[in-house]
């Protein structure tokens, strides 16, 4: 029951920037326990802080609104969807080797699609907006192409 009441007591805390479905969505592996659910929230603002100070490194003000919950609809109207496709991939599929980390990739992405979603569908493409999405996506491969040479290992393993 102190388990249910601390929970009730995280979702209200963050009504105000996470959708209820959000918490519907992973609530259900939580297996009623706080401390499993207050992982899932810290994990999707660690994704979040990630994603935006790779845009603020690409030369976005730390100030944009596309930065934030409030301003950025794309964030609340999507982020449900998101993470049930997250859990599908750690859960059901049971393809994931680390879901802790995977969680927070996939949620980190998530958050940075959606601010260069929004740039692009509100903000006129400035030859600097366009060195900024550049840049992030740069940012982006440098980091995806240093862990796929692990993977082709494990495959090459495997294979032998």
């Amino acid at each position: 029951q102190q388990e249910q009441n601390l929970i009730a007591g995280l979702q209200a805390r963050y009504a105000h920037v996470l959708p209820q479905q959000v918490f519907q969505r992973f609530l259900p592996f939580c297996e009623g326990d706080y401390q499993k659910a207050r992982w899932f929230v810290d994990t999707i603002f660690k994704a979040k802080y990630a994603s935006t100070q790779q845009y603020i490194k690409a030369g976005l003000p730390a100030e944009a609104e596309v930065l934030t919950f409030e301003a950025n609809e794309y964030f609340k109207a999507d982020i449900g969807d998101a993470i049930a496709k997250a859990i599908e991939q750690m859960y059901r599929y049971k393809t994931v080797k680390n879901p802790e980390g995977f969680f927070f990739a996939f949620m980190r992405g998530f958050f940075s699609e959606k601010i260069r979603q929004y740039l692009v569908d509100h903000y006129q493409l400035t030859p600097a907006l366009k060195r900024t999405l550049s840049c992030v996506q740069l940012t982006l491969q440098q980091k995806n192409s240093r862990q796929k040479p692990l993977k082709a290992q494990k495959v090459a393993k495997k294979i032998s």
